[in-house]
């Protein structure tokens, strides 16, 4: 009974690991898309800075370029909405997965609690058997 418990888990370990891995890539693209919207906002910071030195008829340009970095942000932002629905679909496999990885385990260690109770009763009706017997040796 034991054997088959033990392929479960192997199995349910490696989907485990799998969904694991899927959800920490579509996680780490969620990182990675932030830090991107985090640069676009430091860019504009910065040439906000450089624009109030520029000469008048070249500070025209920073308004539109305020623009195009804030669309920018705005479809990584969208971007991310997309990415939002799959990472809590990643998740919910992976704590599925999980549960039933878990049922497997606890399951596993019953049968090994009911294994070595049997074999411990076993055992000790051996030992009282065989001091019953010592027991009515000596009495004769």
């Amino acid at each position: 009974m034991l054997k088959p418990l033990k392929t479960l888990i192997k199995i349910t370990k490696y989907s485990l690991d799998e969904k694991r891995k899927i959800l920490n890539a579509l996680l780490e693209s969620k990182e990675q898309m932030i830090k991107k919207i985090k640069q676009l906002e430091d860019e504009i910071n910065e040439e906000q800075k450089k624009n109030e030195i520029m000469p008048l008829d070249l500070r025209m340009i920073f308004p539109y370029f305020v623009i195009m970095m804030r669309n920018r942000q705005q479809v990584i932002l969208s971007e991310i909405e997309k990415l939002n629905p799959q990472i809590q679909k990643a998740t919910d496999e992976l704590y599925e997965v999980f549960t039933e990885n878990k049922k497997y385990e606890v399951l596993r260690d019953r049968k090994i609690e009911e294994f070595n109770y049997e074999f411990n009763k076993k055992q000790q009706l051996e030992l009282d058997e065989i001091a019953i017997a010592k027991f009515a040796r000596q009495e004769q």
